[in-house]
């Protein structure tokens, strides 16, 4: 299965800097924001990408912290669950037959595990002025509907028409008292063709 996207995300680590996403021109990663219509507003803060409508700001996993934040020392101590979530949008005239989409950790971590899951909305279109996603009031409420999968294992993303999106959360389980805030996450999707 060739890759059509692929990029680092950094997350718990103090210092360096993402690399350049390889891959297809057909598809886009975007921040959400909690009025539509779809592709409308602004949204460029990662920590406010709680669902509801795809921004019109492009997520590109190109820098450090620019899906979760470095994890403090409230985190550190108590532990905790923290959401984002990101739409996936076909922005190409033909269809895109995609495969799953699998969620690499670059290291073995204890620090945290990550998870991800489909928004129960499922694909609808990019423009849409109906909720795109589940909303959450907070970072550390859990979407209503989203069933997680381990992120090593990857979720298997629908058939995305020409136009139309899907919501996709991920939640970094952060262990109580972790000491290793070196890993990042090296996402990669995946076409079944």
């Amino acid at each position: 299965m060739p890759n059509i996207f692929t990029g680092n995300i950094f997350g718990s680590c103090e210092g360096g800097g993402g690399t350049a996403l390889a891959g297809s021109e057909d598809i886009r990663f975007y921040y959400t924001v909690a009025t539509g219509p779809g592709l409308d507003l602004p949204q460029s803060n990662p920590y406010n990408s709680l669902g509801g409508f795809a921004s019109h700001t492009v997520w590109t996993a190109t820098e450090t912290n620019d899906l979760f934040n470095n994890v403090g020392l409230t985190n550190n101590t108590l532990g905790s669950d923290q959401y984002r979530c990101i739409i996936l949008a076909n922005i190409n005239e033909d269809d895109l037959e995609t495969g799953p989409l699998l969620l690499y950790i670059d290291d073995n971590s204890d620090a945290y595990d990550l998870k991800i899951g489909l928004d129960p909305v499922g694909v609808v279109n990019t423009n849409s002025s109906s909720a795109q996603a589940a909303t959450i009031i907070n970072d550390t409420t859990a979407p209503s509907g989203v069933t997680f999968a381990d992120a090593t294992d990857g979720i298997s993303i629908p058939s995305i028409a020409a136009g139309k999106c899907i919501a996709i959360w991920f939640n970094r389980e952060i262990d109580a008292a972790a000491t290793d805030f070196t890993t990042s996450m090296f996402l990669r999707l995946e076409s079944d063709e």
